[in-house]
């Protein structure tokens, strides 16, 4: 499976809050939070485990207007930033 055809889900024990231009997600533990700005608050959104990697980045290609190729390694970074932080599966 290549990086486009992942399907990231939010973890379930992550407790969000909005902020105006991103959101801070908590572990469920207390013992980490971390700060999304506004794109990465976009990905995580939309790791609903019905996703690809692929469909997150043609959806923010298609908001932001921005090269869908280099929106798809972005999007893959990320959502490789969001696990390594335990906030996605």
């Amino acid at each position: 499976m290549t990086d486009r055809d992942r399907f990231p889900r939010r973890r379930r024990d992550v407790r969000t809050e909005a902020l105006e231009d991103g959101l801070v997600a908590q572990s469920a533990d207390g013992q980490k939070a971390h700060l999304l700005n506004r794109t990465a608050a976009f990905i995580w959104a939309r790791c609903d485990g019905t996703s690809t990697v692929a469909a997150i980045a043609a959806e923010l290609a298609d908001e932001t207007g921005e090269e869908p190729s280099r929106v798809r390694r972005d999007v893959a970074a990320a959502v490789d930033d969001l696990r390594v932080k335990g906030l996605v599966e």
